[in-house]
């Protein structure tokens, strides 16, 4: 049986035959991964399936709200030029006018019952929307934020990557510009920008000066100014490394974004020490 080599792609890590790559490289010939279970996708794929996956929601919810409407007020779908609200309304005066000579007052009456059930349902439809517009702010924003940390976090950790990733979460704010880029914010709220071209900074660039400045997260170091270590208390707080030691031990979920928010507002009470 061919030997087992590991090789690691964009903080992936794949096992392939050892046969396969020597061969490969003899002949200097593309190494072929085939892997029913993996997806790999460009930044570019990424935002342009986001972009897609928008664009159909709100066609799709837009076209549900005037079939919803169209069955309130009774109008047959086929009857409109167009699936859009301004067609909805142009057919329902236009029926409500020609029946108005039997019973005006009452038409009228029906009529703006149901232009205000209308506008109850449009109103939904964009809070909807805009609640969907969020997730997928929030989406993109995580993706880019973990592949990023995925690329900077050394491989001599002192504890668990996906743990790191947690503490990480917690120092170190991101957003999404007004580009859709990834930008880092500094403890005064603003992008933190390279001091030289003014562009903003990568976040694999802040995290790795983040572990310059706290090695003591990194086997074989002999501390960082990060104050404390994984035992001792700095100042009287908790240490982060111990924290989340003990609430693993209680079977506690200790990665993702609500974990890393608990951390920062014990950080802010001054009962958590992020550093340690």
């Amino acid at each position: 049986m061919s030997e087992i080599v590991k090789i690691t792609i964009a903080g992936k890590e794949f096992e392939v035959q050892k046969d396969l790559v020597s061969q490969a490289m003899e002949k200097n010939e593309p190494i072929s991964i085939v892997d029913e279970n993996l997806v790999i996708n460009t930044k570019a794929e990424i935002a342009t399936r986001e972009t897609n996956l928008k664009e159909i929601h709100e066609k799709v919810g837009a076209d549900f709200a005037v079939k919803k409407a169209a069955e309130k007020l009774k109008i047959d779908i086929t009857e409109l030029s167009e699936k859009s609200v301004s067609a909805l309304v142009e057919v329902a005066t236009k029926k409500a006018l020609e029946s108005a000579k039997i019973e005006p007052d009452k038409k009228v009456l029906e009529l703006t019952n149901d232009i205000k059930t209308l506008q109850s349902t449009i109103s939904g439809l964009e809070t909807e929307k805009n609640t969907l517009s969020g997730q997928l702010v929030e989406f993109k924003q995580n993706t880019i934020r973990k592949g990023e940390y995925e690329r900077a976090i050394p491989e001599n950790l002192a504890i668990p990557k996906q743990d790191m990733i947690t503490i990480l979460e917690a120092r170190i704010k991101t957003t999404l510009d007004d580009s859709g880029r990834l930008v880092v914010l500094g403890e005064d709220g603003q992008v933190m920008k390279n001091p030289t071209t003014l562009d903003p900074l990568p976040l694999s660039d802040v995290t790795k000066d983040f572990f310059a400045k706290n090695q003591h997260f990194l086997k074989g170091a002999s501390g960082g100014n990060g104050g404390g270590d994984d035992t001792t208390p700095a100042g009287g707080k908790k240490p982060l490394s111990q924290y989340v030691a003990e609430k693993q031990a209680a079977g506690v979920q200790t990665t993702g974004q609500a974990f890393a928010k608990e951390c920062q507002d014990l950080a802010n009470e001054g009962k958590l020490d992020l550093n340690a």
